[in-house]
This record gives C-alpha cells, sequence and structure tokens, in this order.
C-alpha cells in the first residue's frame, strides 16, 4: 500500500528571482487563467479589464487558457475589441510550463461562477500575487485570506476599483502579495495524512448535539443555490423564459433525462442535508435511533 504523502506545491517554480520576490514583474500586468469556457467566464475578465484599462492605459491583460473551439476564441476576441481593449489582451492559449507567466504579473483575476478546487488561485498565491476575485466563500483557500479581495459576483465595477488601488499601490501590492506566499508556504507544510487520521479516529465516538459550522452552512448553501441555477438554466433551454414558464414546461422539465439525472445525482446530498439538519435541531443521539428504526 502507498504512503499517503503531505500535499506539495513547488512553489518557488512560481516565485520571482530576487529578495523582494517583484524583480521580474510588470507592474502593469494582469493575468487570468483558466479554460475559456462559459463557467470561468472569460468575458467578465473583459468587462473588469476594460475598466481597468480607462483608468490604467498601460495595463495589459494575459489570458492564460485554451477554448473549446475557434468560433469560441474569435467571440471573445472580437469582444476585446468592442470593449476597446483589444490591443491590450493576449490570448495565450495552453501552457504546460505557467510559472514564467505567474513570475511576470502583478496581480491576479479569477472570474468563475464556481470552482471544485481552483489550483490557478493556489499557484497565484504561490508565486506571490495578489488575488482579485468574484467570491466563492465555500472555497478553503478564499476562507480568512487577506491575501485574496473578494467581489460579489457580476460586479465588474467594484473588482475594477479593487485591482486599480493595487496596481497604483506598489507597498500595498508587495505587502499583499508576501502575505499570498505565506499562504501558500503554510498551506504546502499542512499535514492531511495526520488530519484524515484525526477524523478516521473520531468515527464511532459518542458526540453530543452537532450544530452545522460556518464550512457546512456555505456548502449547503452553495449546493442548493447550484441546484437552483442548474434547473432554471434548464428551463430556459426547455422555453420556460419565454413564456413565464408555465406549469406544462414545468411538466416537460420534470420528465425530461436532464433533470431525472439530476435529480438522482443529488439525492445522497438532499437526504444527507435533511440528516444534518435533525442532528442540528434533535442531537446525535436521537438521529442515529430513528435512522437506525428506518432501516429495519
Amino acid at each position: 500500500m502507498r504512503t499517503p504523502r503531505r500535499f506539495s506545491i513547488d512553489w518557488r517554480s512560481f516565485a520571482c528571482d530576487g529578495d523582494d520576490g517583484q524583480t521580474e514583474r510588470d507592474p502593469n500586468t494582469i493575468l487570468w487563467v483558466g479554460r475559456l469556457e462559459s463557467e470561468k467566464h472569460p468575458e467578465e475578465a473583459l468587462r473588469i479589464f476594460s475598466r481597468i484599462h480607462r483608468e490604467l492605459p498601460d495595463t495589459k491583460l494575459l489570458m492564460l487558457g485554451r477554448a473549446l473551439s475557434d468560433d469560441a476564441l474569435s467571440s471573445l476576441e472580437r469582444f476585446a475589441e468592442e470593449l476597446d481593449v483589444g490591443e491590450a489582451v493576449e490570448f495565450c492559449g495552453f501552457h504546460e510550463n505557467m510559472a514564467p507567466f505567474y513570475r511576470s504579473a502583478s496581480l491576479f483575476l479569477c472570474t468563475s461562477e464556481f470552482e471544485g478546487f481552483s489550483l490557478s488561485i493556489l499557484e497565484a498565491l504561490a508565486a506571490g500575487l495578489p488575488v482579485v476575485m468574484y467570491e466563492l466563500p465555500y472555497l478553503t483557500l478564499v476562507q480568512d485570506n487577506d491575501a485574496i479581495l473578494s467581489v460579489p459576483f457580476g460586479d465588474a465595477d467594484e473588482a475594477s476599483r479593487r485591482a486599480v488601488e493595487l496596481l497604483v499601490d506598489d507597498e500595498e501590492r508587495m505587502r499583499i502579495g508576501g502575505l499570498a506566499e505565506k499562504y501558500a508556504q503554510n498551506l504546502a507544510g499542512y499535514d492531511y495524512r495526520e488530519a484524515w487520521a484525526t477524523i478516521f479516529a473520531s468515527f464511532g465516538q459518542p458526540r453530543g448535539d452537532v450544530p452545522l459550522n460556518r464550512t457546512e452552512r456555505i456548502m449547503w448553501d452553495t449546493l442548493l443555490r447550484h441546484y437552483d441555477l442548474g434547473t432554471q438554466r434548464l428551463a430556459r433551454r426547455s422555453g420556460g423564459a419565454s413564456n413565464g414558464g408555465s406549469s406544462r414546461e414545468a411538466e416537460l422539465i420534470r420528465a425530461s433525462a436532464s433533470f431525472k439525472i439530476g435529480q438522482a445525482v443529488t439525492w445522497p446530498a438532499r437526504k444527507l442535508r435533511t440528516f444534518v439538519q435533525c442532528v442540528k435541531e434533535h442531537g446525535w443521539v436521537y438521529t442515529s435511533n430513528v435512522y437506525l428504526r428506518r432501516g429495519k
């Protein structure tokens, strides 16, 4: 059996040369990393950057990632032109070695609507980059992290304002960059093996009432919000948005294969939510007895 290893990221490969970690950086370069597809919302990065560029005309945006198709890339290029930033945006495509891009930038931009675990944010932190992003409060990397500046999804004005503040203040940008690098170093040294061993050792131990903690509340809120977004999108695709979402369309949605698959996939999560809520309201012993009786 393989021995579990600590999580590891070679943060040194992303850091700049020099004692201050900033010697190779271009103070006018902003970096965005991700697949050029809808869930990453690259068009939001262009909207934010167009506002930054109006304030700071020397800035440029590097967009690093593969497009799903030539048409998708062309659409983004046209949108950049419409926003009058076509000459200031570089679509860099996919690169195996992304460290030089992180080392050359001074600010990282993330516009995803949702993420599982954002490796690009971790890489940006390891590179000592301040991060301006749309809110993803359930991400562990984001929680209690002073190197990340979050704004509500779609608020391009606020995102650009926060970015401009950092780009014009070298001292503050370097201070936050130092916090980012320190966070990544601490994360790289975290002993996940010991943490999981502690969790497994706790199984079967008597416990009192277990209320939902902050992370669990965020998890459930996010899960249900995204489930609701998914059903709304399915309704729009089925024509519900055009006529106010009549009962006929609702019936068609519920009868569709996509909806049934969604119901099946989320069934364990919905059952778990009921279980957790029961524990929260009645305690562990009562809930265990109830579910044990149901299983007989």
